[in-house]
């Protein structure tokens, strides 16, 4: 589940995402979609329920999905032609390195808060 789950959503938004924020402004749309990644490490953290659980690989399957389906077409803006594969390159790449530093970090966080706990029930 916490695969497919986010594997699949990301498949479904990716398109959709792209065609509802044809107007917008796609940085704020990419800054959104990154939002959406932080939340879900944010929910998944701390591992209360498989309902949280699946709500946060949710959240990472719409982020995830609409951010690399954007993410390229902003580099090609953003840059000169020469420079778009190395543009494209940070972009995809930054978020994923952000999504593992803060998911790493606060999954650390939780263990020692649940272990702390344990140690001080138990």
């Amino acid at each position: 589940m916490v695969v497919v789950v986010p594997g699949l959503m990301a498949a479904v938004t990716a398109p959709l995402v792209t065609i509802a924020s044809g107007r917008l402004d796609r940085r704020k749309v990419l800054i959104t979609l990154a939002l959406f990644i932080a939340a879900s490490d944010v929910l998944a953290a701390p591992d209360p329920s498989m309902a949280v659980m699946a709500a946060a690989r949710v959240l990472l399957g719409i982020g995830v999905g609409g951010f690399w389906a954007m993410g390229a077409g902003v580099a090609a803006r953003l840059v000169p032609a020469e420079a778009v594969h190395r543009a494209t390159l940070l972009i995809t790449a930054g978020i994923s390195a952000a999504g593992f530093a803060l998911g790493g970090t606060l999954a650390l966080l939780s263990a020692a808060t649940q272990l702390r706990l344990r140690l001080q029930v138990g």
